[in-house]
C-alpha cells in the first residue's frame, strides 16, 4: 500500500492528479491510498492525520503564494521521510522552495499539462518504490538457518541471545536459533544494539525499564535481561528518553 497526500487549490486539478496516481500504481501493480486536499483546510486535515500516526509516502504540493510556502514547510516537519513532488507557479522564486529542508525530488511548473504530470508521478513512485528496496536490505539482518534463508528488519528485533554455541533470535513473535556469535553480531548491528551482557544484545529501542540497583532491563515490558558488571557502560549511555529510571536510580545509577 503506498500513501499519497495531494494539495491543490482547486479541485479538479487535485482529481486529475488523483487519477494519474491511481493510473501509476496500477501499472506498478501496487495498491494506492490517497487523499486530495483543497482550498483551505489542509492545517485541519493535516493535522488530524499525523494526530492518528498515519504517514504519508509521497506528497504532491501546489505553491501558489507565501503562505503555501509556509504551509508546506510546516508539513515538511510533520512527514519528512515522504518524496515530495512540487507544482510551482513561475511567480515564486525556485530559490524559496529549491532548499534541503524541502527536499523535494521533482518539479513542476504551472501550467501542467496531463502527460508532464503522468511522467513526474510516475518518476517519483519509481524513485519511492527503489528506495523502499534498498532500505529493506540495507535495515535487515540475514540470518541461514538450515537450508533456509531470513531476513529480519532490524526494529522486529528485541535481543539477541547466545545459548549452547548457538544465538537465538528473539522477535517477540517467535525464537530462531542459528550458528553464530554476538561478537560478530556486533559488527555487523546497527549502533543501537547494546551488548549489556556476555550472553545477551538488545536492541535499546525496546528497552522500556532500567533497573540499575538490580542490574536488570525490560524488553518491552515482557523480557527480563541482566546486565553485567563487564558491559555496564554499554547500557549507562543509553538516551535517557529511551530508558524509564526511577529517581533512586538516578541517584544510585552512574549515569553519563
Amino acid at each position: 500500500m503506498i500513501s499519497v497526500l495531494i494539495f491543490c487549490h482547486k479541485k479538479k486539478e487535485a482529481d486529475i492528479l488523483h487519477k494519474l496516481c491511481g493510473y501509476c500504481t496500477g501499472m506498478m501493480g501496487a495498491e494506492m491510498q490517497v487523499c486530495d486536499i483543497y482550498g483551505a483546510s489542509m492545517r485541519k486535515q493535516t493535522e488530524r492525520t499525523a494526530e492518528h500516526g498515519h504517514s504519508w509516502d509521497i506528497l504532491i504540493f501546489e505553491i501558489s503564494s507565501e503562505e503555501d510556502l509556509s504551509e508546506l514547510k510546516r508539513l515538511r516537519n510533520i512527514f519528512p521521510e515522504a518524496e515530495l513532488l512540487i507544482i510551482a507557479s513561475p511567480r515564486i522564486s525556485p530559490e524559496r522552495y529549491l532548499v534541503p529542508s524541502l527536499h523535494p525530488i521533482m518539479l513542476l511548473m504551472q501550467p501542467v499539462n496531463r502527460q508532464r504530470a503522468l511522467e513526474a508521478i510516475r518518476q517519483v513512485l519509481t524513485y519511492h518504490y527503489r528506495r523502499r528496496e534498498r532500505e529493506m536490505y540495507t535495515h535487515r539482518l540475514f540470518v541461514r538457518i538450515g537450508e533456509e534463508r531470513r531476513y529480519f528488519h532490524y526494529t522486529q528485533i528485541l535481543y539477541l541471545e547466545a545459548r549452547e554455541k548457538k544465538l537465538i533470535l528473539h522477535s517477540g513473535q517467535e525464537e530462531l536459533s542459528f550458528y553464530g556469535s554476538l561478537r560478530e553480531m556486533e559488527k555487523v548491528l546497527p549502533e543501537y544494539f547494546v551488548r549489556c551482557h556476555r550472553s545477551y544484545i538488545v536492541n535499546f529501542m525496546h528497552i522500556s525499564r532500567l533497573d540499575l540497583s538490580q542490574d536488570l532491563l525490560y524488553i518491552d515490558e515482557r523480557f527480563v535481561i541482566p546486565i553485567s558488571k563487564k558491559y555496564k557502560n554499554n547500557v549507562n549511555i543509553l538516551p535517557e528518553d529511551r530508558v524509564k529510571i526511577t529517581e533512586k536510580e538516578r541517584i544510585t545509577g552512574r549515569k553519563k
